[in-house]
């Protein structure tokens, strides 16, 4: 959950709700976020929180915006997104939705969206204030890079191999 936007509060998942994860990535590379202001900041993929009954795609619009800098076009149907992407950017679901058996269970959504690889490059080495106690640093790296780096999120980890074989 953002205030960026949204007006929400500090993120966090509800039971019931879920979240989108998202790659974002060109031929050559792949964008990587971390929050700058955690004590052990880790790279991860973008991520949203998705409040029960909220749209899917206004989830990944925002967090896109939020997170990664990236304005993702879009189709919108009063305040609902319709459809994303266009022919220059391709958004696909990478898996059908898995509920995560947590403390709080929730859905979580897997996408990916392929940029061209300047466009990818144009949202690296961006500082982007989300919340309070968040502000997104991005970083393009090499495609394969994440599978050997010791600071990306372990969850992200196992998220990339799926990523890699979609």
């Amino acid at each position: 959950m953002h205030t960026t936007g949204r007006g929400r509060g500090t993120s966090q998942q509800v039971a019931g709700g879920g979240v989108v994860v998202v790659v974002v990535y060109s031929i050559h590379h792949i964008l990587l976020i971390r929050n700058i202001l955690k004590q052990n900041p880790l790279w991860k993929f973008v991520g949203e929180t998705l409040e029960p009954g909220e749209p899917l795609f206004n989830a990944l619009v925002g967090g896109l915006r939020e997170e990664a800098g990236l304005l993702l076009p879009a189709v919108w149907t009063g305040k609902i997104v319709t459809s994303v992407g266009n022919d220059d950017i391709v958004v696909k679901e990478v898996r059908p939705r898995v509920l995560l058996e947590t403390m709080k269970p929730h859905w979580q959504y897997f996408y990916k969206v392929r940029l061209p690889d300047d466009q990818l490059l144009a949202l690296s080495g961006k500082i982007l204030d989300a919340d309070v106690d968040e502000k997104f640093e991005t970083k393009a790296f090499d495609l394969l890079v994440p599978e050997h780096m010791r600071d990306f999120l372990p969850p992200h980890k196992h998220l990339f191999e799926e990523f890699k074989y979609s």
